[in-house]
């Protein structure tokens, strides 16, 4: 990026070479070492926005205060041009050397395609919707500058030597006339050369002007000017040896400006006075007058030229050099660092001397104070003067600053000591041990507040009525009983100098930073203050104080609540600067040998800081000339860049706010303003320069990404209605399924109870009913009475046990045990001739094992009825009850005659008898195995070495059931 004045040459432009004194106004030269792309500059123009526009002899450039933005198109042949124009519509026009033309439109530069068009540099004339132009042969063509269209072409004898833009009308020149046309190339007025056999002479140009016509002609050797007034010509300037030299002609105001190769020429139109040696030896080629009143000319040698305001920025040569400048009851005061003190004489615009020190040492201060009652030692090289009946005391040597703190007393920083110095009687000095004689003074006190150290300043604030010391050992103070240091932060502070305004003192620190000491007594870094340090000038004038930095000087009103920087340009660098003060409505700069006088400028100029954006970029996509700005999602990351049209003060303050969100600082030295990563959305950028909201605004919006489209979200609610509608199906079917299976499970239970019903009924079957009757009948006929009893005593306990069991889905193994050993006491008595046996393990607990109930009677009936009631001999049964890890074993094995025997017999009864509680305890252990259980049946048919029978062994394995 290039700064306009960061650096800056100043070159003089001299009113009267001889004059040693006079006022000189000043320019600021904008050359390449400070970033101007070239020096050779042909053209210069400020459009309607403000933007000035310069050709070189590298192309077109546009310059905004900050940068150089640079404008070419594929189809130039060459660069360098001239003959700058703005149309109607704000499109830039210019021509390079080549005779192309070409506009600038939406930031970019197009090329005005038109055949025949002259292949030499030649000017044009933008007017209204025209173009004229000249054409090859003794042509000229007016084309429409929208369609490009020829509307009329024009046959001349004699092909003019120029045409240009004169106000609202066409000038078109040859050798001896000079025509003024309107758009359309109707004649307005005609002008011969004052001597038109001639040849040698010829009319260079026509400006209209206050409603009168000025010419220039020139000859071989004489270059006049004429004022034409109807039919009066006269001659208001001429001058020899400039016919080879002129560049341009123009008007301004009421100023006459000639452009030459050796300067510049100004002529007043009114009091026709003459200024020739402008810019001597400077090649100028245009001059422009700003929006804000300041004139730029541009030189094909030196770059470009600001001129300030006219009567606003003046040049005093002064004989004093490293002086400073001090307003003392309206007396303007210079004092250099060799002694020599001197005021300005308004009459004669010059400072004269009035005092040398003897010494020539360097003059620290100069005060208005009466001195001579406090005898003083002569070796301090101090005076005391009078001019206009005034006493002011020089203060030199040692001797930095005096203050008075009432008649007679005064605080005083010498090298070597801080203290008060004044008459016996005064309260200050009176304090015990702190009196005594100081060897610089003659009849007098001082009151010690700090010795042996280098005091640099003394401040005294009468409102407090305190004195305050900057010395290399820190900041003192004192009053009329004590005395102490002031620190910051519990810190020692170094300040170089102190100055007071409205009850608050200013430390200016050796680190060029400012600290306050507020009426309340609290030290501060104000963070305004101190916002454009370090700083290497400080100086408190009444209300104003001045600051310099390394890149600006400003000034503050101290009156206003919260101080706002105003920055002053003078075009130096601010090393330069010795000291600044306000004099007569001025701003005053002494630098080495000089004193810039600048005229108190308003805050127009910065308020009226033209401030446009200029396109806005997002990814690689790039918008200018649009109020509609739109950006993918992806393309979220935002820049926009934007112009500040701030050429001259450099200063200020630019802020912005997105939507509704609180203003936010922005760097005075950026054109651009970065938004990262922002979310979809409408966005409205507002901006505020130096306090005023801009009219330009920025309103773009970052289009939602695909995934929050309406057409996403719409398939989104769609899926989740899929989903949701997917979901409530599936769950009605897992209800329906856990229905069944809670169906299914009834059905279970419900087929359990009728199978251990089933298993009931066949352990209650009438066979087994009827054969325990007839039994009890058959002991009741051989009247045995005891065994009647006994059987139908056993009979009852277990009609009662299996009752009671067919209530529960599971009981104790031994409960099981006690319903199978009722039960086989019973077939015993019935048939007397079976033996049975039962083994239990001792690791079987049949109290708290339990098992499903009745689950081993309908076996052991079954190997009864079908095995050994079929057998001769001895009836054997033995059970046995084990238990492994997991499981109760249950072993039944009889010495019947087996199943396959059993089978055969079944078959051959005429009944067809069907074993019941076999099929219902079956059917059973199926259901129970299906719930829950694993119950495991296996049938062992025993045979001999002949395959005869030897009855049946069943294993029933039971999963152990453990008590809950």
């Amino acid at each position: 990026m290039v700064r306009l004045f960061l650096i800056m040459l100043i070159s003089l432009l001299s009113l009267a070479a001889s004059q040693a004194y006079g006022q000189k106004p000043m320019s600021i030269n904008m050359n390449r070492a400070g970033g101007l792309p070239s020096d050779e500059v042909y053209n210069i123009l400020q459009d309607k926005k403000g933007f000035i526009w310069i050709t070189t002899d590298n192309g077109l450039y546009r310059y905004d205060g900050f940068e150089y933005k640079n404008y070419s198109s594929l189809s130039m042949s060459s660069k360098a041009g001239s003959y700058l124009q703005e149309d109607k519509f704000g499109r830039i026009w210019y021509s390079n050397f080549d005779g192309m033309i070409f506009y600038v439109e939406n930031d970019s530069l197009k090329h005005f395609t038109i055949p025949e068009l002259a292949s030499v540099a030649n000017e044009f004339v933008v007017l209204e919707n025209n173009i004229i132009i000249k054409k090859r042969g003794n042509s000229l063509g007016i084309y429409d500058i929208t369609s490009h269209k020829l509307k009329k072409e024009i046959q001349v004898s004699n092909l003019y030597y120029q045409i240009y833009k004169s106000h609202d009308l066409v000038n078109a020149s040859d050798n001896q006339f000079s025509y003024l046309y309107d758009e359309n190339w109707n004649l307005k007025f005609k002008i011969s050369s004052a001597s038109n056999t001639n040849s040698q002479n010829w009319i260079s140009r026509i400006i209209y002007h206050n409603s009168k016509y000025y010419c220039l002609e020139t000859e071989t050797n004489t270059t006049r000017v004429y004022e034409v007034q109807g039919n009066t010509r006269k001659i208001i300037y001429q001058k020899s040896g400039l016919s080879k030299l002129i560049n341009s002609f123009q008007i301004i105001d009421n100023d006459m400006w000639i452009c030459t190769r050796d300067g510049m020429i100004k002529i007043n139109l009114t009091s026709l006075s003459v200024d020739e040696n402008l810019l001597p030896e400077t090649s100028t080629s245009h001059i422009i007058k700003d929006l804000n009143g300041y004139f730029w000319v541009s030189s094909t040698s030196s770059g470009v030229y600001i001129l300030p305001p006219q009567n606003n920025q003046f040049l005093y040569k002064n004989e004093l050099q490293n002086f400073k400048l001090k307003e003392i009851d309206g007396i303007l005061w210079a004092y250099s660092n060799k002694g020599t003190l001197a005021y300005f004489d308004t009459t004669s615009s010059s400072f004269n001397a009035v005092f040398q020190l003897p010494s020539h040492n360097n003059i620290y201060d100069l005060v208005k104070l009466d001195l001579g009652k406090i005898g003083f030692s002569q070796n301090l090289n101090l005076a005391n003067i009078q001019f206009r009946n005034h006493n002011y005391f020089i203060l030199s040597g040692g001797f930095k600053e005096i203050v008075e703190v009432n008649p007679g007393l005064f605080g005083i920083a010498v090298t070597g000591l801080a203290g008060i110095v004044g008459s016996q009687n005064n309260d200050w000095l009176k304090i015990p041990g702190k009196d005594e004689y100081y060897t610089g003074f003659q009849n007098s006190r001082c009151r010690t507040i700090i010795a042996d150290v280098r005091v640099k300043s003394v401040c005294y604030n009468k409102i407090k009525d305190i004195l305050y010391f900057a010395t290399n050992s820190g900041i003192y103070y004192a009053n009329k009983t004590t005395q102490g240091e002031i620190k910051y932060e519990n810190n020692k502070v170094y300040a170089n100098k102190i100055s007071i305004f409205n009850n608050t003192v200013y430390f200016f620190l050796n680190n060029g930073e400012i600290l306050s000491l507020l009426p309340n007594n609290t030290v501060e870094k104000n963070t305004i203050l101190n916002s454009k340090a370090p700083y290497t000038f400080f100086k408190v004038q009444e209300n104003k104080m001045f600051l310099c930095n390394a890149a600006s000087i400003y000034w503050l009103n101290l009156d206003q609540k919260t101080p706002e920087f105003k920055s002053l340009s003078f075009g130096k660098h601010t090393s330069e600067i010795n000291d600044i003060t306000f004099y007569n409505n001025q701003f005053l700069f002494s630098t080495f040998n000089q004193v810039t006088k600048l005229i108190a400028p308003t805050d127009a100029i910065k308020n009226q800081t033209p401030f446009y954006i200029n396109y806005i970029q997002g990814g690689h996509k790039r918008i200018s000339n649009s109020e509609n700005y739109e950006f993918k999602s992806t393309e979220n990351d935002i820049v926009l860049h934007f112009s500040l049209l701030d050429y001259y003060t450099k200063n200020g303050q630019i802020q912005y706010k997105i939507n509704n969100d609180n203003w936010k600082n922005l760097d005075i030295n950026s054109r651009t303003l970065a938004l990262a990563s922002l979310n979809w959305g409408r966005y409205t950028v507002l901006f505020k320069i130096n306090g005023i909201i801009q009219k330009n605004n920025v309103t773009f919006t970052i289009l939602k990404p695909w995934y929050a489209q309406w057409w996403f979200i719409s398939l989104i609610c769609i899926l989740i209605l899929f989903g949701l509608y997917s979901i409530y199906f599936w769950r009605i079917n897992e209800n329906k399924k856990q229905n069944a299976l809670l169906l299914e499970k009834v059905n279970l239970e419900k087929n359990l109870r009728q199978s251990m019903l089933s298993s009931i009924k066949s352990q209650m079957n009438p066979h087994f009913l009827f054969n325990a009757l007839n039994t009890i009948q058959s002991f009741i006929v051989t009247e045995d009475k005891k065994n009647a009893a006994a059987y139908l005593s056993k009979f009852s306990k277990l009609t009662r046990s299996i009752l009671k069991m067919s209530e529960s889905e599971t009981i104790t193994v031994a409960e099981e045990i006690e319903a199978l050993l009722l039960y086989l006491e019973l077939e015993k008595m019935r048939f007397g001739d079976i033996n049975y046996s039962l083994e239990i393990d001792s690791l079987v607990d049949t109290q708290t094992i339990k098992i499903p109930s009745m689950i081993i009677q309908p076996y052991v009936e079954n190997s009864i009825k079908h095995g050994l009631l079929h057998k001769n001999g001895d009836k054997n049964l033995f059970i046995k009850i084990s238990k492994s890890l997991k499981e109760l074993i249950i072993v039944i094995e009889d010495n019947g005659i087996g199943r396959e025997k059993s089978r055969i017999l079944e078959k051959t009864k005429h009944d067809k008898h069907q074993s019941f509680a076999s099929n219902a305890n079956l059917k059973r252990i199926e259901i129970l195995n299906q719930e829950k259980n694993k119950i495991g049946l296996q049938y062992i048919d025993k045979v001999d070495t002949e395959n005869n029978s030897l009855g049946t062994k069943l294993t029933i394995n039971i999963p152990l059931i453990e008590e809950k």
